[in-house]
């Protein structure tokens, strides 16, 4: 989902929320910008412990996800997701 793709980003930046928390969160929320803005409680009742909660809370209080996509492209560099498949192009 292309809304999603600063939230992808944003949560590489949050220790303790790697590919099986992801997918809770997933299976949770309908999109992850959603899991992002999720409250503290949302977050615990979706699987995640009290310590990837904390640092999801404290991260998105000092990130802002669509500069972070912003800066990433602007170097020229690809965002991929688990739900988008880029064509690699021969040079």
């Amino acid at each position: 989902m292309p809304g999603d793709r600063p939230y992808w980003v944003a949560r590489n930046h949050v220790r303790g929320i790697g590919a099986a928390r992801v997918r809770r969160l997933r299976e949770t929320f309908a999109t992850l910008h959603d899991a992002w803005h999720a409250t503290r409680h949302e977050l615990l009742a979706a699987g995640l412990d009290e310590r990837s909660t904390k640092s999801l809370c404290e991260e998105r209080e000092r990130l802002n996800p669509e500069a972070l996509l912003a800066a990433i492209e602007a170097r020229g560099i690809e965002v991929l997701t688990w739900g988008r498949i880029v064509p690699i192009r021969a040079g």
